[in-house]
């Protein structure tokens, strides 16, 4: 029967894709705008620095809204693989260390760290699932960093905000196999 319960679970995660019930509507705005006029568009970043007495107000506040949210083990996963990354980044491109660990001091990725890795609308919805996909958000978001480091031409509009853009490509992949997953169960 073509309109079975296979043909329903697959036109349910089609329209709540297409209705933006599932998927990274603001994120998704800011990566295409970031993508089609990557030399025009500029995301926070170093304008507002970096001061470490801003950023211990910050991240207070940052891990207590999301513990507050129970989504700390998001945030935390992701600084995690994003130190670690920086670390093996160091290693290969040569770089000093807290360069590549400086990026996370910024606002865009305090923004990003705790709002928007960790918005219901952008997750998975197992808690593992979670941890799995910003890690991953993480190793895509350092590939397109080597890529920049080596000047890859053809991925030089995602240098404008990696991490943004790593979200883009991987939630909505993500996302899409999890309603298929929970579909089926």
């Amino acid at each position: 029967m073509p309109w079975g319960p296979s043909s329903r679970s697959r036109r349910n995660t089609s329209s709540r894709i297409a209705a933006g019930t599932c998927g990274i509507p603001a994120n998704f705005a800011i990566a295409l705008l970031v993508l089609v006029a990557a030399d025009s568009v500029a995301i926070l970043s170093h304008q507002w620095g970096n001061d470490i007495g801003t950023n211990l107000v910050i991240w207070t506040f940052g891990l207590v809204i999301a513990w507050r949210a129970k989504v700390l083990h998001v945030t935390l996963t992701y600084v995690a693989c994003f130190i670690f990354f920086a670390v093996v980044r160091h290693f290969i491109v040569g770089g000093p260390l807290l360069t590549e660990l400086a990026p996370i001091t910024g606002p865009m990725y305090q923004l990003f760290v705790f709002f928007m890795v960790t918005d219901p609308r952008t997750t998975v919805s197992t808690k593992r699932g979670r941890m799995i996909v910003v890690a991953i958000v993480a190793l895509v978001e350092t590939l397109i960093r080597l890529a920049g480091d080596y000047q890859i031409e053809l991925l030089r509009p995602f240098y404008v905000s990696p991490p943004i853009l790593a979200l883009a490509i991987v939630g909505p992949v993500a996302l899409f196999l999890d309603l298929r997953r929970t579909a089926r169960a």
